[in-house]
């Protein structure tokens, strides 16, 4: 799970970095499953498309339940987490009674189910300055 870091500096003010936090990885904590609106994630901790939907969903205070698919023994391929996405990749994020398997999707859904904070700028021309 990612919790929001404190930083005893200031961020450099740059008009494309507008509403970016930095965050620091910790320990995925487990969250008791009280209903099924609660938010599971299986994410391997190496993998970078993992890591972009992590960062959107503590960006977005999204709270989840972290269930770790170990890529280098396999785990992938278990029969279980195949149910969950046939294609045997991660991350998948089910929520909303939907399971969404590519990172960029799960994005794309989190924005438009949940605008607020964005995750880009709303203006087109600050999304291109860097």
């Amino acid at each position: 799970m990612l919790l929001p870091l404190k930083l005893d500096f200031p961020l450099p003010s740059c008009p494309s970095l507008e509403g970016i936090r930095a965050f620091a990885f910790l320990p995925p904590t487990k969250h008791k499953m009280e209903n099924k609106e609660q938010v599971v994630l299986y994410s391997y901790w190496r993998s970078s498309c993992s890591w972009r939907v992590r960062t959107a969903l503590a960006f977005k205070g999204i709270a989840y339940e972290y269930r770790a698919v170990h890529l280098v023994k396999g785990e992938q391929m278990s029969e279980e987490y195949v149910k969950q996405n046939p294609m045997k990749e991660v991350p998948t994020l089910v929520i909303d009674g939907n399971v969404l398997n590519q990172s960029v999707a799960i994005l794309e859904y989190l924005e438009e189910t949940r605008p607020e904070p964005p995750l880009l700028p709303r203006q087109v021309k600050s999304r291109t300055y860097w």
